[in-house]
């Protein structure tokens, strides 16, 4: 759990549970295979999505992250965060 409050925290260990978070769903050895890290194509976004079973707005935000490109697959985030997402499965 993340707490946004904690300034104890030091940046070693915010990059550290910040990979933790993105290796999770999407795990390095899957994401430098698949055709998304570098096509950065919705359709290859969905394939990815659909292969690890996660939403597809996750596969764009680690294609923006990767990129520092925040427009890319902007269809797939439609409209609303990622956090929402897993608040609706709470």
């Amino acid at each position: 759990m993340d707490n946004l409050d904690d300034k104890t925290r030091s940046s070693v260990e915010e990059k550290e549970a910040d990979e933790g978070a993105r290796n999770a769903l999407i795990p390095p050895e899957i994401w430098m295979q698949s055709a998304v890290s570098i096509s950065h194509d919705q359709e290859d976004a969905i394939k990815l999505a659909d292969d690890l079973r996660i939403h597809p707005a996750i596969v764009a935000g680690r294609v923006r992250y990767q990129t520092n490109d925040w427009r890319l697959l902007s269809r797939l985030i439609k409209g609303g965060s990622v956090r929402e997402l897993f608040e609706k499965q709470g």
